[in-house]
């Protein structure tokens, strides 16, 4: 943490850094534009239990015992999976504060009942090393010290080296090592449910999209966003590379796939082939 930053503050900058990190600068428009919509209209994902607004949320419907997969997110690219199991899958996991206006969404674990997580994690899931996608991984590690952790085999150093994963940017000397390494194409069980691995590189060189073909979600991380594409201005970064990925191992899944990405609303593989700007 930046020395002689209150946690509240320096939430606030790394927020705000991860956006930045994130995105293309169009995406920073069209969010503008799709906040003013989002009052009269709010995206949901069928079959999932989380809204962009947490505060006209229904609290059953947060703990339906009916949904066999909740999906959660703060805004600045935090997944939980809760299982019929009672098992939890955790996707780049990040600290937020519901208090602070860039908590967009309106949700952080720290206002769900249980503390600052729900179930904790017995899983989490890594689409890449940046500091926004990893901030509370030490704490998820401290609560379960044999926590399982995925990552795709390019990406050990940029988990690994602050110049890398940008923690140095916001005054971190952040360094986490993954204990299971995934290649492209591997297909991997996780609590029971079938994920396979899809390396999509240019945000960074091996970051990686989860994709739950059961369920029909995709988890894009920072490579593919509602009408954008992650940056590829940072270290490891390619922009030809993310291109061709995302046309070549996304565009191909089922059109009806929900993407779940990092910092924008939920899309699908075939609005964004069909309408992403950046793609066409």
């Amino acid at each position: 943490m930046k020395k002689g930053l209150s946690r509240r503050d320096f939430l606030k900058v790394s927020a705000d850094g991860a956006l930045g990190v994130a995105t293309m600068g169009a995406q920073v428009a069209m969010a503008q534009e799709d906040e003013k919509k989002e009052a009269a209209v709010k995206p949901s994902v069928p079959g999932v239990s989380g809204v962009l607004d947490r505060a006209k949320l229904g609290k059953k419907a947060w703990n339906d015992p009916n949904v066999l997969l909740k999906v959660r997110w703060s805004g600045v690219n935090f997944y939980e999976f809760v299982l019929p199991n009672g098992k939890t899958i955790v996707m780049d996991p990040y600290f937020d504060d519901p208090n602070d206006e860039h908590n967009e969404y309106k949700y952080t674990p720290t206002d769900l009942p249980g503390g600052e997580w729900v179930h904790g994690a017995d899983v989490v899931l890594l689409t890449h090393g940046h500091f926004d996608h990893v901030m509370a991984l030490p704490y998820l590690m401290e609560q379960k010290p044999d926590l399982d952790i995925y990552l795709y085999e390019d990406e050990v150093d940029v988990l690994a080296d602050p110049q890398l994963n940008l923690g140095a940017m916001m005054g971190m000397d952040l360094s986490l090592k993954a204990n299971h390494l995934v290649k492209d194409g591997e297909i991997i069980d996780v609590l029971g449910t079938k994920v396979k691995c899809i390396h999509v590189p240019g945000h960074t060189k091996g970051g990686v999209c989860y994709y739950f073909a059961d369920y029909g979600w995709l988890i894009s991380g920072d490579t593919l966003f509602q009408m954008s594409i992650g940056r590829t201005d940072f270290p490891t970064g390619n922009l030809n590379d993310l291109l061709t990925a995302i046309r070549e191992k996304l565009f191909v899944l089922p059109p009806w796939t929900k993407v779940l990405s990092g910092h924008t609303p939920p899309t699908t593989i075939e609005e964004e082939s069909r309408c992403n700007p950046f793609l066409q």
